[in-house]
């Protein structure tokens, strides 16, 4: 079964769950981990919940979905390439500056990533 990493368990978070469901799901939302809500997600044996990045096991992920707030989504890409992640789904924005942009070209490139 596949490991994915889901950042962020908001509505759109909520959406690409539902299409993990099929894998072992870790999913990293500080407010999610807080919160008692979504009883159901908690107890699936194929999904677990953690609070920051690097809080995940080091596991061989085989993709990730980013799907928290947009200024975030560049550092939590990097955060993931740190892991070792290769294969990426970025939710608009991909960054918020043309900087950004950049250096996630060139990370990918050098990394070989898919996104």
């Amino acid at each position: 079964m596949k490991k994915l990493i889901l950042i962020g368990f908001g509505s759109i978070g909520r959406f690409h769950l539902s299409k993990m469901l099929n894998a072992h799901v870790y999913i990293v939302d500080p407010k999610f981990a807080l919160k008692n809500f979504a009883k159901d997600i908690r107890k699936k044996d194929n999904i677990k919940v953690y609070k920051k990045v690097t809080d995940l096991p080091k596991l061989d992920f085989h993709g990730a979905t980013i799907s928290n707030w947009g200024p975030d989504h560049f550092d939590s890409f990097r955060s993931l390439v740190k892991l070792g992640v290769k294969n990426f789904l970025i939710e608009k924005p991909l960054v918020d500056s043309l900087y950004d942009l950049y250096e996630l070209e060139k990370i990918k490139k050098k990394l070989k990533l898919k996104i």
